[in-house]
């Protein structure tokens, strides 16, 4: 019995571990947030526009949600490392 329910735990942390495949376009966004670090915000907007193809509002809530998913930090662990200490001292601030 204790085989059987330690199955299901290794399934899900499997899963957990390697989930789904970033998208071209979650790839795009993440490579975004890593090259524009420092821009501001005019031409930050512009470079999300060309680059990545969206309204910056939109491109920020993809990247927002990105940073939760673990498949993001296995393709850009710095940025989401930077990003989300970044959300975190931001919420800290005004929360």
């Amino acid at each position: 019995m204790s085989d059987q329910a330690g199955e299901p735990d290794s399934e899900l942390s499997e899963t957990k571990r390697t989930g789904r495949e970033l998208t071209n376009l979650e790839l795009r966004i993440l490579h975004a947030a890593k090259s524009s670090p420092s821009m501001a915000q005019g031409p930050r907007d512009c470079y999300i526009r060309e680059t990545v193809g969206m309204a910056p509002t939109r491109y920020f809530q993809i990247l927002n949600a990105l940073l939760d998913l673990p498949e993001a930090w296995a393709a850009e662990p710095a940025t989401v490392k930077r990003l989300r200490e970044r959300r975190q001292r931001n919420r800290d601030r005004y929360w």
